[in-house]
């Protein structure tokens, strides 16, 4: 069924003149009243009054027949939903241009209430006076005929904008008396459309006008004049960005359109706009600054209603403005990859509200100007390259001829000029290439691909000379797709080349020794796995070799000297090596050597010796003779299986293992690795990780062994004796994990733990006994001038006496740094600590160094006291220890006492103290308080 058959002759009529969409939209609108109206309507009708004459399931296309037919339009009831929901305008005015009706439409989009419009005269309130003319004549017009006109005019708002509006009118007659009761109108609002296509009119236009132009400053001003013509707006300029001065410049470009209009001074506007853009040429703006500053760093638009009145901040060029009569002003920037290229700013003589869809519009005008800059720049760079080129740029036929060259070309081929080259040079097949093949590489790749690039090749200049070229080129076709010539460029890569052959060996080659480095050690020992794995070799071997003590030869002599040696050494370690064994500098001063043919073990030693034998030789070095000594550490295939998964690093870390291995037992030997190692490797790496994290879980503890007085076997102090059980509750020998912290860099907070613990307890104890004391043994890794401070800070929060704490150190702990060593001790000394040197006659102190240092007491070590009995010499030596640190004041502590035999042969030398098993073990804290306890309870 045709749904316009539904409705009367006159909105049938009206519905019919209406674009299909909007037909559709107004269509559906009423269709949606209507349903809702039979809904309510089942037991009342529209006037509001019982409706019995519509059944129940009556069709509501059949009722709206009926009501239609009730309501005809001369009498109309324009309050009804159906008049005041559709979305077009409708109105209706009577023959005296008197306003009768008006939708909600209609009055929302005008901005008026129904109760200002009725009775209004409409031409004179609601349309622009340029046009009321026209529309009386197209009134008077409806009222000779009866049909439907259209046209379309402006309607002005409440505030004065104006709309465009597509009409479409009818007259309606009294049935009676055929008179004209009024016009009903029904409009469409066009407004955004024209806009928008104007809009688009702008944008093609300015891209059009502006690809005609290859400068910069000229798309500008094509650019403002456009959009002052479009918008309306009176002056438009252009800010840009000064390269390397991070500030903007006013632009020559500006545009002015109101040049011919007359101010209210009656003096030419022109002449104060001129003098606007002459001071405004004095201005730069800071990011930030201004209004074009502050769009440059937002990289967004800016709006300002009102110029004149805006304060000199926010508007720098206030004065000259309002000079000019300026309003509103408006700024968008001009963008291209995140980078503003310029700053768009415009004005105009009247008030003017923040225009959103007017900023869009002019950004997108800006970024279509940011494409065009990139493409007038991309042009200048190539007209630049073309005519500045240094690469070679050519035309050839087909057939191997050139027809077109550029001076750079010439001058790559030896030739004097273009002429010259194409007129010698008819054959490139034949005449360039050094391979005549590469000519027809080149065209097969061409037909294929239609463009080749990074085509490299050997030719031969005009003197003979070879040199490295690399082409691109591509097929020039005309419309048919018919080839017509080939065009490209040629670049000289004879230095790359020879860049890259030199590149490619310092990749693999180290550049001090010129042995071979790291990565291509590995990889040639990754040959050497595979050849053995598929049985093309019999066996192989890694070498690991680290100097010895090589640090001190760039300590003492300096790094120019250590790398004589080191190239000195490359060439002695490469005298030593068979032909195809590999040898590399692994890094610092460690080698590799991978030794292939390697059928016995007793093979990869030779070498391990030969190197050993050759090191005894000093090395004559700029009037030094230095002798270096290595480690080498061994791993051999002889005797294991090289399974597919065996890759280079299990050979290198086992020899890596040996080696250190090696080093542990005095440096200066080779060791070869067997499973044995591999377990203490992994029993070292096991106890590094416990040990990281032994102190934050406090697995550490103290054990403490009393100092006793010989003669009267009294508790004169204590030895602090650090313990370890670690979470598996396994016990770890100090003489084990010691060493381990010293190298983890973990022993300094370790010690401070120490030194605290044992002062707290200290504390605790002094209460029992206040002459007790605490000694606590220093690692060498301890011995920092940072230690004073420390030791400092402790004894302020235990509140124990210096002249209570004993700091034992080792021979070997002073000898590493001596005159460090003085100082910290000196230091020590000032706080009235007692310093002990332990395990004395074990070490390397001379008597010398002795008397140097400020020691209280003597340590005798328990290797002197175990022989105290016997008639050797060492037995003799303990003796000799007592009566020296009794001639140098200091104390004498005898350790390791385990038989009642030498606490008197102890007590005959007039040793004051001493500790061991025979008085007591070392034991935890409580068991000492205990001992305490019953010592004062039997004194008691």
């Amino acid at each position: 069924m045709n749904k316009n058959k539904l409705l009367p002759d006159i909105w049938r009529s009206l519905l019919a003149t209406l674009p299909v969409t909007v037909r559709r939209q107004v269509f559906f609108k009423i269709k949606k009243l209507l349903s809702q109206s039979v809904k309510s309507s089942q037991n009342k009708g529209l006037s509001g009054k019982p409706q019995t004459n519509v059944p129940q399931n009556q069709h509501w296309h059949t009722w709206w027949r009926t009501w239609f037919a009730n309501h005809p339009l001369p009498e109309p009831d324009f309050q009804h939903p159906l008049f005041n929901a559709s979305p077009a305008f409708l109105t209706a005015i009577d023959k005296s241009g008197k306003i009768l009706a008006m939708n909600d439409t209609m009055l929302r989009k005008l901005g008026y209430s129904r109760r200002e419009v009725i009775g209004r005269d409409y031409l004179s309130q609601f349309v622009p006076e340029s046009d009321r003319d026209v529309l009386a004549q197209i009134f008077q017009k409806l009222s000779q005929k009866n049909e439907t006109t259209q046209n379309c005019n402006r309607v002005l708002t409440k505030n004065g904008q104006e709309l465009l509006v597509q009409w479409h009118g009818k007259p309606i007659y009294d049935p009676q008396s055929q008179q004209i009761l009024y016009f009903f109108g029904l409009g469409i609002d066009i407004t955004e459309k024209e806009r928008a296509e104007d809009e688009v009119h702008l944008l093609q236009k300015i891209i059009h006008q502006v690809s005609e132009t290859n400068h910069w400053e000229d798309t500008l001003k094509i650019s403002l004049r456009l959009i002052c013509e479009f918008t309306g707006w009176d002056f438009g300029e252009a800010w840009l960005p000064v390269p390397g001065r991070n500030q903007l410049e006013y632009a020559t470009a500006w545009y002015d359109r109101n040049s011919r209009r007359l101010s209210d001074g009656n003096a030419p506007m022109w002449e104060h706009l001129a003098e606007f853009h002459r001071l405004s040429t004095q201005f730069c703006f800071l990011p930030g600054q201004g209004l074009p500053g502050r769009v440059w760093i937002s990289q967004q638009p800016e709006w300002i209603r009102n110029v004149s009145t805006a304060s000199s901040l926010e508007f720098h060029r206030q004065a000259l403005a309002s000079q000019c009569g300026f309003k509103a002003s408006f700024g968008v920037p001009v963008l291209k990859n995140g980078q503003v290229l310029a700053v768009l700013v415009f004005f105009t003589v009247s008030y003017q509200e923040e225009d959103t869809r007017l900023l869009k519009l002019i950004s997108s005008v800006a970024l279509q100007l940011g494409g065009v800059f990139q493409r007038q720049q991309a042009e200048a760079n190539y007209r630049h390259i073309f005519e500045n080129a240094v690469e070679g740029i050519f035309q050839t036929t087909f057939d191997g001829r050139y027809i077109g060259a550029n001076p750079s070309l010439a001058a790559i081929y030896g030739y004097d000029s273009p002429e010259q080259l194409m007129a010698e040079l008819t054959n490139i097949g034949e005449q360039l290439y050094v391979n005549p093949q590469r000519r027809q590489e080149f065209i097969q790749l061409l037909e294929k691909h239609n463009v080749v690039s990074d085509f490299e090749s050997q030719i031969y200049c005009r003197d003979g000379s070879i040199i490295w070229i690399s082409e691109f080129a591509r097929g020039v076709r005309d419309a048919r797709g018919q080839l017509l010539y080939y065009e490209g460029s040629v670049v000289d890569i004879t230095q790359r080349k020879h860049s890259e052959e030199q590149l490619r060996y310092y990749a693999c080659h180290d550049s001090l020794t010129g042995l071979v480095n790291r990565d291509r050690f590995m990889e040639k020992l990754d040959e050497a796995i595979q050849a053995l794995q598929a049985q093309q070799i019999s066996g192989l071997a890694v070498l690991f070799l680290d100097l010895d003590r090589f640090k001190y030869v760039n300590d003492s002599l300096g790094h120019y000297i250590g790398d004589r040696l080191l190239q000195e050494l490359s060439q002695r370690l490469r005298n030593c090596l068979r032909i195809g064994d590999t040898l590399a500098r692994f890094g610092g001063d460690e080698f590799t050597i991978v030794a292939t043919e390697i059928s016995d073990l007793r093979q990869a030693i030779a070498i391990a010796v030969r190197i050993q034998d050759t090191l005894n030789h000093p090395f004559p070095l700029e009037g030094h003779e230095v002798f270096a000594r290595a480690s080498i550490g061994i791993a051999c295939s002889v005797g294991k299986t090289c399974s597919p998964a065996c890759q280079p690093e299990d050979f290198l870390r086992e020899a890596d293992t040996a080696l250190y291995y090696a080093k542990n037992q005095g440096k200066n030997g080779y060791a070869v690795f067997d499973e044995t190692m591999r377990l203490v490797a992994m029993r070292r790496l096991q106890l590094e990780t416990d040990l990281g994290r032994a102190l934050a879980n406090q697995e550490f503890q103290l054990y403490y062994q009393p100092i006793v007085e010989l003669t009267t076997h009294r508790i004169a102090g204590f030895e602090a004796l650090l313990r370890w059980q670690n979470l598996q509750q396994e016990w770890i020998s100090p003489a084990e994990f010691i060493p381990v912290a010293e190298e983890m860099g973990i022993i300094e907070p370790l010690g401070e733990w120490v030194l605290q613990e044992a002062c707290q307890q200290l504390y605790r104890w002094q209460q029992y006994d206040p002459s007790l004391t605490m000694s606590v043994n220093l690692s060498s890794k301890q011995l920092m001038p940072e230690l004073v401070d420390g030791v400092d800070r402790i004894l302020k929060t235990t509140a124990i006496d210096g002249q209570s704490l004993k700091l034992e150190i080792t021979e070997t702990v002073l000898m590493s740094d001596i005159e460090r060593a003085i100082a910290i001790l000196n230091e020590l000394k000032k706080r009235q600590i007692s310093l002990c040197i332990d395990d004395f006659g074990t070490g390397y102190c001379s008597l010398n160094y002795l008397h140097r240092f400020p020691f209280d007491v003597v340590k005798i070590d328990r290797s002197f006291v175990s022989a105290i009995a016997t008639n050797s010499r060492h037995g003799k030596i303990l003796p000799a220890i007592v009566s020296l640190a009794r001639n140098l004041q200091m104390q004498a502590i005898a350790e390791g006492i385990e038989s009642l035999p030498q606490v008197r042969q102890l007590q005959k030398l007039q040793c004051r103290y001493g500790q061991g098993y025979f008085f007591y073990k070392p034991m935890p804290a409580q068991v000492v308080e205990n001992l305490l306890n019953a010592t004062i309870a039997k004194e008691s």
